[in-house]
């Protein structure tokens, strides 16, 4: 049986994590971090879809980062 996206979803949830492209990488990281995901959807000014940023490039936040950028401003849909 192949795997569907609506199956992942099913599993997983539907709740997707949003950021503004204007957002800092640091505040990214903590995003990431914080959300305990692996990717951010990137939207515009429009809030239409313009990327995605995935953790792997990233180094987790340290304490003082997360204190920095507290609180983000992420959009839980």
């Amino acid at each position: 049986m192949a795997i569907t996206v609506r199956m992942i979803l099913d599993e997983k949830g539907r709740s997707v994590v949003t950021a503004p492209a204007q957002t800092p990488i640091s505040e990214m990281a903590v995003i990431l971090h914080q959300n305990r995901i692996g990717a951010v959807v990137i939207v515009n000014d429009d809030n239409k879809i313009a990327g995605i940023l995935r953790n792997v490039t990233l180094p987790p936040p340290s304490a003082s980062m997360v204190r920095a950028v507290w609180p983000h401003r992420c959009l839980k849909r």
